[in-house]
């Protein structure tokens, strides 16, 4: 029987995290790119272009609105994202 210590369960939690945040990066990078391209595009059509959930994509939109790094132009229903690039 293989016993784990804290030190190996501290790695592969490491290792998981990195992998965790490189996806969530990398799947907010491309809500970018693409709002970047169509302003207009709701949260079901980016959902289906990435294909992940639209939950995932109203949770990275909101980590990027907190960022900073895109802000909501004119009205909720009718209107657009504006993306900042710093």
């Amino acid at each position: 029987m293989v016993k784990f210590t804290a030190f190996e369960r501290a790695k592969v939690t490491e290792k998981v995290t990195e992998k965790v945040t490189e996806k969530q990066n990398d799947i907010e990078q491309k809500i970018i790119d693409i709002l970047g391209q169509v302003p207009d595009m709701t949260y079901l059509e980016l959902s289906r272009r990435l294909n992940v959930s639209r939950k995932t994509v109203s949770q990275r939109i909101r980590c990027l609105k907190e960022k900073g790094t895109i802000v909501r132009g004119d009205s909720d229903k009718k209107g657009y994202w504006k993306t900042r690039i710093f």
